[in-house]
């Protein structure tokens, strides 16, 4: 072979592995772009999203504890129970000032998870959808984002939180006027979320272009490799790689956003309800891509026809048929073996009880039941072939074939 013909193939493998790398390095930003475009931007898929916040329940215990000291600021409730209390009971006035603010609370809290402060929530969203995007592009709505903070603007709904409170007995905020009151909840604040909108209306803007890359650095690469098989396996493993660098930087993100939070006077539990609400999508599809990736690498990394694959199958193979030949353990390999039919329709059967008995099985249920299934299918199968193999070693080794 010629200096030309050696260097062909080295020339090949490097570009090969630049590309996976720059695949794997955009596969994250991908992810993030695709997520920004399809679910923030589509109206019906974002209110979707955020529609279930206002009955969540650390939002609404958030949110009606700050409405509750709101409407108590503009409204002096001591003073007015203090006038309406006989001069004797005037100290009465401080506890049931207490009695009434908790019980206002409460019946706000009511309210923020009733089906008519929903539809307000869900219809203001909808309309202003353009405006609603600033949770994360940094625009207004009922939803406002700017300069790093994240609000609720409930003055929409003071009205029938007043209505709420005067059907419950409460009327000491009738006549109270609605400029008084400021309605506008800070979810959370972050001065590095400012920083990170400009960054993300770039990434928009390439939401379609990064999988086109990744699917053109994939392909080059397995198609100027010298070995495809081992590509697709570094291929693999370079975008289980990216996923977990993807979650790693998401949870180090949220960690961040929690405690610049906390300092800003919001509330760490209502921000880590937004960004889990928020990023639940992306979160998910980061797990499901690693998990491809890890079982494609397994896969091809099994079946490589490599030197040292084939001599690492073959020693697995002895050992397994040293154990299936052991004094100990042979009865129970054979009886499996013979038996491994009605294992593994029983194994099948549980797994199919199991889903059938429990209530609204979720994706994730569904998919660990599967790969517990499918481990243990494969785990019986592997057994009698071992099995099976080392019968039939040992009949040749006797001369009976």
């Amino acid at each position: 072979m010629n200096k030309t013909e050696a260097a062909k193939p080295r020339w090949r493998q490097v570009t090969s592995m630049l590309l996976v790398v720059l695949a794997s390095l955009l596969a994250p930003l991908a992810l993030t772009a695709i997520w920004l475009n399809i679910q923030i931007r589509d109206t019906d898929r974002y209110v979707e999203t955020v529609a279930p916040l206002s009955r969540d329940d650390t939002v609404a215990e958030a949110v009606s504890q700050r409405l509750t000291y709101e409407l108590f600021q503009s409204v002096d409730v001591e003073q007015s129970i203090s006038e309406a209390l006989p001069q004797e009971a005037s100290f009465l006035a401080g506890p049931l000032n207490g009695r009434i603010e908790a019980y206002t609370q409460e019946i706000i809290k009511d309210f923020i998870k009733s089906d008519g402060f929903n539809r307000l929530w869900v219809e203001a969203n909808r309309v202003s959808h353009a405006a609603i995007t600033g949770v994360v592009l940094g625009e207004g709505g009922i939803v406002q984002s700017e300069n790093g903070r994240v609000s609720l603007d409930l003055n929409p709904a003071l009205a029938d939180v007043k209505l709420s409170l005067s059907d419950a007995g409460v009327d000491l905020f009738d006549d109270m006027s609605t400029n008084r009151v400021d309605l506008e909840y800070t979810l959370f604040q972050s001065q590095q979320l400012a920083e990170i909108q400009d960054a993300v209306g770039t990434l928009e803007r390439l939401t379609w272009m990064l999988p086109l890359l990744i699917l053109a650095s994939w392909s080059g690469a397995v198609w100027l490799a010298p070995d495809r098989r081992r590509m697709v396996l570094f291929i693999s493993i370079g975008l289980s790689l990216s996923m977990a660098l993807l979650l790693l930087l998401l949870t180090i993100a949220r960690s961040s956003l929690l405690d610049s939070s906390t300092a800003g006077g919001g509330s760490a539990d209502v921000v880590a309800v937004l960004y889990d609400t928020l990023l639940r999508t992306p979160i998910t599809a980061a797990r499901w891509l690693f998990l491809l990736g890890f079982v494609t690498a397994a896969v091809s990394w099994l079946v490589w026809p490599a030197g040292f694959m084939v001599r690492a199958r073959a020693a697995i193979r002895r050992w397994s048929e040293g154990i299936a030949t052991n004094s100990t353990l042979g009865p129970l390999f054979s009886w499996i073996t013979l038996h491994r039919r009605v294992l593994q329709l029983s194994g099948t059967f549980v797994v199919l009880l199991v889903l059938v008995m429990t209530q609204w099985p979720s994706l994730r249920d569904v998919l660990i039941l599967g790969l517990i299934l499918a481990a243990y299918l494969a785990l019986i199968e592997l057994t009698a072939r071992v099995t099976l193999a080392a019968g039939r070693d040992s009949d040749r080794s006797y001369g009976y074939e």
